[in-house]
């Protein structure tokens, strides 16, 4: 535990919850790696994207996939530690996030929303 300890930065850190539809769960359980490719993909492209814009800088996180409730029905949804704040674009400091929310919750979510589709469309157009 110690040695986990030694790794985290000294901020404190976010949990955020970003979340898959349940009309999506059928399809995502007939393709899961490609559409659970693109749920860790776009989400990623989201937090970095926030980190750049909102605190301009390089965030940081770590993302773990869940993928059952605890009825272990189909429920996608990714769980994002994030630290606090991000390093600046230069290197030399860190930028702090708001104190009470890591980004504007409405926001972040409409934004992820937007990249998972615009994503499953690109997808779907692959293949077709």
């Amino acid at each position: 535990m110690e040695t986990q300890r030694a790794e985290l930065l000294p901020t404190p850190y976010c949990h955020t919850v970003l979340t898959v539809p349940h009309a999506l769960n059928a399809l995502i359980l007939g393709h899961k790696r490609l559409l659970l490719t693109l749920l860790l993909r776009t989400a990623s492209q989201t937090l970095l994207q926030f980190g750049q814009h909102n605190l301009g800088g390089q965030l940081g996180a770590t993302l773990v996939l869940h993928t059952w409730d605890q009825t272990l029905n189909a429920h996608f949804h990714l769980h994002c530690l994030v630290p606090a704040g991000a390093l600046a674009e230069d290197g030399t400091h860190w930028v702090p996030t708001h104190p009470h929310f890591l980004f504007p919750v409405r926001a972040l979510s409409t934004v992820f929303r937007a990249k998972f589709l615009a994503a499953l469309r690109q997808a779907y157009h692959k293949e077709a």
